[in-house]
């Protein structure tokens, strides 16, 4: 085989691989620069866990949201209404996922 259709065929494998979805969810890369303690006022139908230093560029430590309208929140970690909300999505069936 032709050095460039391999090289083709490797790269389309890779892509599809990258955007495959897990589990019936798509990939979404987020990086959280800055986080707020804001509450969030519309209804949450995913959560995501940005731990630190796992990628080289999200530095910082926190709770990823999506609201209903797909719109991403980043939540600082020590907000105080946090843990009401993760326990409340959590009887709900939504639990963060790790980043």
């Amino acid at each position: 085989m032709h050095f460039s259709i391999s090289c083709g065929l490797s790269f389309m494998c890779v892509t599809a691989l990258l955007f495959l979805p897990e589990q019936g969810k798509t990939l979404e890369m987020v990086c959280c620069v800055s986080v707020s303690t804001a509450r969030i006022r519309e209804p949450v139908k995913a959560c995501y866990e940005q731990m630190e230093d796992k990628f080289p560029d999200c530095k910082r430590y926190a709770y990823i949201l999506k609201g209903n309208s797909g719109r991403l929140y980043c939540v600082d970690p020590d907000a105080s209404w946090l843990p009401q909300r993760l326990q409340r999505l959590k009887t709900r069936g939504i639990n963060c996922t790790v980043l």
